[in-house]
């Protein structure tokens, strides 16, 4: 379990470097954009993945955190693309904070899950 969030928080911190990147630079290019796609594909299969879980009695509150942290990252998939080529400001902090309300929820299962090991 521990691979699959380190795996989650690997994927969520890579599309924060290229968000920051392009924030950064204000340039969006074919390979930014296929990196971002390269991502968003690995988030959406490791999303997926924890759906179909069933965890033992002791971590159902903590796959239940987890659910609600993948939540968060599907709004980034579902939204990131439309805010970013509308350039709404808005969506893309709601895309931002629910990324960061994703890898704060990942940092803090992968804690709790290393008392159970």
């Amino acid at each position: 379990m521990d691979d699959y969030l380190k795996d989650l928080s690997d994927v969520a911190n890579r599309f924060s470097i290229l968000e920051a990147d392009a924030e950064i630079k204000g340039t969006i290019n074919k390979s930014w954009v296929s990196d971002v796609g390269d991502v968003f594909y690995k988030m959406s299969y490791l999303i997926s993945s924890v759906r179909y879980v069933e965890p033992p009695t002791e971590l159902k509150g903590l796959h239940s955190s987890i659910l609600k942290a993948m939540d968060n990252l599907q709004f980034v998939i579902d939204n990131y693309g439309d805010a970013a080529s509308q350039t709404d400001l808005a969506k893309l902090g709601k895309c931002l904070k629910s990324l960061r309300s994703a890898r704060d929820t990942i940092d803090e299962a992968r804690s709790e899950l290393s008392t159970y090991e």
